[in-house]
């Protein structure tokens, strides 16, 4: 018997790597002046060496830099208790390390849990959206605060008290706005490009070995993932077709955005080409050859049903392979009861764990054993979405384990074989698996 391409499964534990704070750099103010010719920052962040990058991390002696290349924003940091210094083209001047904070978006929250500074957020306006369950337990104790939406003066009071703010757009009140730092990793153009961005918390709080760590973490093991998916659509002959698309007032809009089309890549894709489309039958026809829809058009606790699917994008009765195989997907799964999403939070750092959703939806036979999608829910079955609670928050303290997930191990086997031989290589699979479960 001739195998002309078989697929070798060896393990698909999931272990988490828990993260350990390092001395770094000081966590305390300078007391009795500064000395220019000392490097007050010895332990230095530098990118993950992605390609285009939207930041720029500077360092000298008495200060540091980050220059957003999204929003334009240059953020200054130097040495809390000595004399902020007069840096040409600064945008924000900031004393490090911060202690307290207000957030603005969710996207910055994994972020700060993932160096162990969660209770340091202070004041938020967008408790109602947030997902985690440690900020909905802290906001339940009182340790953390709603800004007031009604008094504008009062907001102002609140935040004028705070190290930093925490923002996706420039603020226009200069009663604030000074110490607000512009976070723009959800607009961030690709995939691991977003993970930059958890340098930007560490420079802020003086913890950049831990932000070193964890996101060095998160892309290896994204890019472990992604490799092994490669290896298993090319020996496997698989060829799937993956869109990510939204609909609103008769309009269908495939998605050109380059986070998607890295998933695409990274996992041995074919995506379908971005355009606009103005009716059902048109988008029908373009997307004949779709295997997998994400659709992007609602998000949050109470999303979409298969008939509100089919209603929405005027598909009822359609024979496309992502109807008649249920194989359309919305990033609506876990949230809070406010209507938020996990997506807009834990996805924007975590890109690890989307990549092993979408290595759950694309390719079940290489997902880990037991593995549940984060994110992603599928929609035409009815599967139910996961509401977040405070109750199951254990430590609010804790520093957030970023989730290391070891996939399985595929191996392409294009080479003459025959029934016996395979028998024995899945025997030694068995052993294995049975040696490491013991």
């Amino acid at each position: 018997m001739k195998v002309a391409s078989a697929v070798l499964i060896l393990a698909a534990a999931a272990p988490l790597l828990p993260l350990v704070h390092a001395a770094g750099n000081s966590q305390n103010c300078i007391i009795g002046g500064i000395n220019p010719n000392l490097d007050y920052y010895p332990d230095k962040a530098t990118p993950f060496n992605i390609s285009q990058t939207s930041l720029r991390l500077d360092y000298y002696n008495t200060y540091k830099t980050i220059t957003n290349k999204v929003d334009g924003q240059v953020v200054v940091m130097y040495p809390c208790g000595s004399t902020a210094p007069n840096v040409t083209g600064a945008s924000v001047t900031i004393p490090v390390p911060i202690r307290s904070v207000d957030i603005e978006d969710t996207s910055v929250i994994t972020f700060l849990e993932a160096i162990g500074v969660r209770s340091t957020i202070k004041f938020s306006s967008v408790t109602s959206t947030t997902t985690s369950p440690c900020l909905q337990q802290m906001l339940a104790s009182g340790t953390l605060q709603s800004t007031s939406a009604a008094n504008s003066s009062l907001k102002i009071s609140q935040l004028q008290a705070l190290d930093a703010v925490f923002s996706t757009s420039q603020v226009t009140n200069t009663g604030w706005a000074a110490n607000t730092v512009l976070f723009s990793a959800a607009s961030d153009v690709g995939a691991l490009q977003r993970i930059e961005w958890i340098n930007v918390v560490g420079m802020l709080y003086n913890l950049e070995f831990v932000a070193q760590a964890a996101g060095k973490s998160i892309i290896s093991n994204y890019q472990r993932m992604s490799a092994n998916a490669r290896t298993y659509a090319s020996g496997s002959k698989t060829s799937l077709t993956i869109a990510f698309v939204t609909t609103y007032k008769g309009q269908y809009t495939v998605s050109g955005a380059q986070q998607f089309k890295d998933y695409a890549s990274d996992l041995g894709l074919k995506y379908l080409a971005p355009a606009v489309y103005s009716s059902p039958s048109s988008f029908s026809a373009a997307a004949a050859s779709v295997d997998i829809l994400i659709d992007l058009s609602s998000y949050g606790i109470g999303g979409a049903t298969a008939t509100s699917f089919n209603n929405f994008y005027g598909l009822q009765g359609s024979t496309l392979k992502f109807i008649t195989n249920n194989r359309v997907y919305s990033p609506d799964k876990t949230g809070p009861y406010g209507g938020g999403s996990d997506w807009f939070e834990s996805a924007v750092l975590e890109q690890n764990v989307v990549l092993a959703d979408l290595i759950a939806i694309c390719y079940p036979a290489i997902a880990p054993t037991g593995y549940s999608p984060r994110y992603f829910r599928n929609v035409l079955s009815g599967e139910s979405q996961v509401v977040t609670q405070a109750s199951s928050c254990t430590n609010v303290n804790a520093t957030l384990t970023v989730p290391n997930i070891l996939p399985a191990i595929v191996t392409s086997l294009s080479q003459q074989s025959s029934p016996g031989l395979l028998l024995v290589i899945l025997s030694v699979v068995v052993c294995i698996m049975t040696h490491r479960l013991a």
